[in-house]
């Protein structure tokens, strides 16, 4: 074991530390800069928030999360939510979020309740497959897993997205999501064809069509005037912690 060899080690474990703690950071521009540059009748949404909410959120919670074995998964994503909701704003008014641990945590069961039906499902269809025609008809059961997985992995995310935006309040104000699993899964599963098919061409077509989907069950329930909203004076945002954020696979936002 030469020297070399222990500083080509010690350099690399320095860059991965640094790349580590530079997430929060990239995470927070992103976000920051995204806000900055969307509007409404002239007034900016912003989002502001410190490093130490960001780390906490991003870094040290999802470590929780892995080290208890899953158990506090359902809070480490809780926080994370919370960190992208309560630190945006539209003019001078802050967002809130309206969904609990305890929802977070009765939506991942669920999702467990699921997963296992799931898996179920397809070992039933793979046993059925076997007693009808032995090994050859595997690879059929088998293929009922596909929309199954689509389904669960849809059932997630829809949930987490009406958990997040779903009784989100700006003032006086209150936002309702009511995406469901099943139009996501249908989605997801086209789309995962259609750039299959494309070679990947057709990936803007299918973020397009998935943000139509998602915005098409997002409303606002406005209790009063909406051009009440003052806007709030804001300091130019640096787009490097964007750019910083698409070079890391960072795709998060308000």
């Amino acid at each position: 074991y030469s020297a070399s060899s222990f500083i080509d080690v010690t350099v690399q474990g320095a860059m991965s530390v640094a790349l580590f703690l530079v997430i929060p950071w990239a995470i927070t521009r992103s976000l920051a800069f995204r806000a900055h540059n969307t509007a409404w009748r002239n007034v900016r949404f912003h989002f502001d928030a410190p490093y130490g909410q960001a780390f906490s959120a991003y870094i040290l919670f999802p470590i929780f999360g892995f080290v208890s074995l899953g158990t506090l998964y359902p809070l480490s994503l809780f926080r994370e939510r919370r960190f992208v909701v309560e630190n945006a704003a539209f003019g001078q008014t802050p967002f809130e979020m309206g969904s609990g641990i305890r929802d977070f945590y009765s939506a991942a069961l669920a999702f467990v309740i699921q997963l296992i039906a799931a898996g179920l499902v397809v070992s039933l269809a793979i046993s059925g497959a076997i007693a009808l025609g032995g090994d050859a008809l595997i690879p059929v059961g088998m293929l009922l897993a596909i929309p199954c997985y689509f389904y669960v992995f849809a059932y997630a995310a829809s949930q987490i997205t009406n958990l997040t935006y779903g009784g989100a309040r700006l003032g006086p104000h209150t936002l309702h999501s009511d995406l469901p699993a099943a139009k996501l899964a249908v989605v997801y599963a086209s789309n995962a064809i259609a750039i299959l098919a494309s070679l990947g061409l057709l990936i803007p077509w299918s973020q397009i069509r998935l943000a139509r989907l998602r915005l098409s069950h997002l409303t606002l329930e406005a209790s009063g005037d909406l051009d009440a909203f003052a806007a709030g004076q804001s300091s130019e945002v640096a787009s490097f912690g964007s750019e910083v954020g698409e070079a890391l696979g960072i795709d998060i936002g308000l």
